[in-house]
């Protein structure tokens, strides 16, 4: 009776890394997250999983673990080779009442030597939002040479809404490298797409135009370009378009805009 919790806990964990039925795979892993931070130990092991969709399972189980550990274990899971599972976790750390414990473990992955774990942890923090987060993406913004990793900070400032982006990211208009791997939110954009693409029509929009209009920029310049419009309010222009005039008007009303006090009337 003692080891009754751990022994079930491992024996649902087995078959939920057994099966290959969606309907099982949802019972068992409501099993584990009813008994909360007690299959954190059990949880941990599914994370190692090779099937990407039974490492989703558990850091749906892992939402119901208010324990510490649970945070460290979604952190790490931040780096998964598997976009999805690394953004998911993400969302879940962020979702967490301790997810500002996290900043400096994140902050850690993000000065990584390997530009993919770097990008992932550089979503994680996004997520998180924190002051202290901002910060920081801002100064490794200054200091990494890695194009996609450049445009992954610069897509997370943009979504944090950084007022204090915008003189840096007006320098990146300079740096016209192309990506080879689409910032997150573009990722993210086509997977709503994707998931409402049969509702889209009976509400007047048309799946392939929304398609076309969430293609990722292809240089950094691009990004930053979409992160500015995104923070200020004021577009800059398609930043997929071929074009060979000055851009140096929506720079100036960027920096204007920069200028103004912050209680100013958008």
């Amino acid at each position: 009776m003692l080891f009754r919790t751990d022994i079930r806990t491992r024996w649902w964990a087995y078959r939920l890394g057994q099966t290959g039925d969606p309907a099982a795979r949802r019972y068992y892993t409501a099993c584990l997250a009813a008994t909360g931070s007690s299959s954190l130990s059990a949880t941990r092991r599914l994370l190692d999983h090779p099937r990407p969709e039974v490492r989703l399972a558990a850091l749906q189980i892992l939402h119901h673990c208010p324990a510490p550990a649970a945070r460290g274990i979604l952190v790490v899971a931040i780096a998964d080779r598997d976009d999805r599972v690394s953004d998911r976790a993400a969302l879940e750390l962020a979702l967490r009442s301790d997810r500002r414990e996290a900043v400096g473990e994140l902050e850690a992955q993000a000065s990584s030597s390997s530009p993919a774990i770097a990008r992932k942890a550089v979503v994680g923090l996004q997520r998180l939002g924190e002051p202290e987060a901002e910060d920081f993406l801002l100064g490794l913004l200054r200091r990494t040479s890695d194009p996609d990793l450049r445009a992954q900070i610069i897509d997370a400032l943009g979504l944090m809404g950084s007022r204090s982006a915008v003189p840096a990211l007006i320098d990146c208009l300079a740096d016209q490298r192309a990506i080879s791997h689409p910032p997150a939110s573009y990722r993210w954009a086509n997977q709503a797409i994707q998931s409402l693409e049969s509702q889209l029509p009976a509400q007047g929009l048309d799946p392939a135009a929304l398609r076309s209009a969430s293609v990722a920029p292809c240089t950094v310049a691009g990004v930053a370009e979409r992160a500015l419009a995104w923070i200020t309010g004021i577009s800059g222009g398609d930043p997929n378009a071929e074009r060979d005039q000055d851009r140096s008007e929506a720079i100036g009303r960027w920096r204007e805009w920069h200028r103004a006090p912050v209680d100013a009337d958008r």
